[in-house]
């Protein structure tokens, strides 16, 4: 096993999710014809692994990606981001699309905790000032009552709040800027192929941001938003509407259509298709928007990479299937397609 590319000699690094061939941060595999490879992130190259080394490798390379709900592909490539940050590129026909299972479990658990924390640190300053002037029984009541206050929703920081403001950058002939926005004031549209677009007021105009900028101005605003967190009920039952949709951009039109529909009607004025205000949404609406956002962004992030690594796959698999005729004896070439055959199924 080596750990230093063939072409250019940099270090491959190491990775934690492959128990068979921790060696590399981006790897390569074709299990129908049994290949595995090293991609170098340095001159992203593509170095051919041992045959001793592959097998079990390759195995669990396909859990793996299979396991992994947040993916992109092309007619020949799939690549995927484990949970340590490795790039794992499957070669072959597409598996199905899947929606993200996304990591909103650990990230919105923390923020809630953090929210309890602040507010049992609020609770217990005040009592301590109480305390000061109107002696320690006084204080530990009023603690004693807060702590067994009823309403999760006080704990968070998030009953009976205002929507707030959240900074948001946006790009105004070619500049980034930073606006303080009122999120009562925001606009969201989302259009049934997917697309996103938010209104954003500007001085005393309102501008719209779509693509890339919506994205970008969103993601502060649903931050501050669902800046309570939520418990993992909460996470499960947001991550099963986006489920049943089959895919983010399909919950994005879903969730246009739904929201300026309950909007036209509350109003009684006329409201553009997919549009109505962020502030409106409920929680689990805004939580999963949230994450069908984050999936969106990720996901084009992956497309942006594929095209090349099906010409840098193209190359690779030429050297593999010269180099792999030339070790192979004639008297292992019938285990070895039955392994092949055992991994492809």
């Amino acid at each position: 096993m080596y750990a230093h590319c063939l072409f250019c000699n940099a270090d491959l690094g190491r990775n934690e999710a492959l128990e068979a061939f921790p060696v590399g941060r981006r790897l390569a595999y074709d299990a129908a014809r049994g290949r595995l490879w090293v991609v170098c992130t340095r001159c992203a190259r593509w170095n051919l692994t041992p045959l001793e080394e592959r097998w079990e490798a390759i195995e669990q390379a396909e859990r793996l990606f299979r396991g992994t709900r947040l993916r992109a592909s092309t007619d020949n490539i799939g690549l995927v981001r484990l949970r340590d940050a490795t790039a794992v590129v499957r070669v072959g026909r597409p598996v199905g699309p899947e929606l993200a299972l996304w990591r909103y479990g650990r990230v919105l658990a923390r923020r809630r905790h953090l929210a309890i924390a602040k507010t049992v640190a609020k609770e217990v300053a005040v009592a301590g000032v109480e305390g000061f002037f109107y002696g320690p029984i006084a204080a530990v009541a009023r603690l004693v009552v807060r702590l067994n206050e009823a309403d999760p929703d006080y704990w968070t920081g998030e009953a009976a709040q205002p929507p707030g403001t959240a900074r948001v950058p946006v790009c105004v002939s070619g500049h980034v800027l930073r606006l303080d926005v009122d999120l009562a004031t925001v606009r969201v549209r989302l259009r049934p192929d997917g697309a996103v677009s938010v209104a954003l007021p500007f001085g005393r105009e309102v501008r719209t941001f779509a693509d890339a900028d919506a994205l970008a101005a969103l993601r502060p605003m649903l931050v501050t938003l669902n800046t309570a967190g939520a418990p993992p009920e909460q996470v499960s039952r947001a991550l099963s509407r986006l489920t049943r949709a089959g895919a983010a951009a399909s919950y994005l039109a879903a969730l246009g259509a739904r929201r300026s529909f309950a909007a036209r009607r509350r109003s009684g004025r006329d409201v553009p298709d997919g549009q109505f205000p962020l502030a409106d949404l409920p929680r689990l609406d805004r939580l999963a928007l949230e994450m069908a956002l984050h999936e969106e962004q990720e996901r084009r992030a992956l497309e942006g990479e594929l095209a090349g690594l099906e010409r840098a796959w193209r190359d690779a698999e030429e050297i593999a299937a010269i180099a792999d005729n030339l070790v192979l004896p004639r008297g292992v070439q019938a285990a070895w397609e039955q392994l092949r055959r055992r991994v492809s199924s």
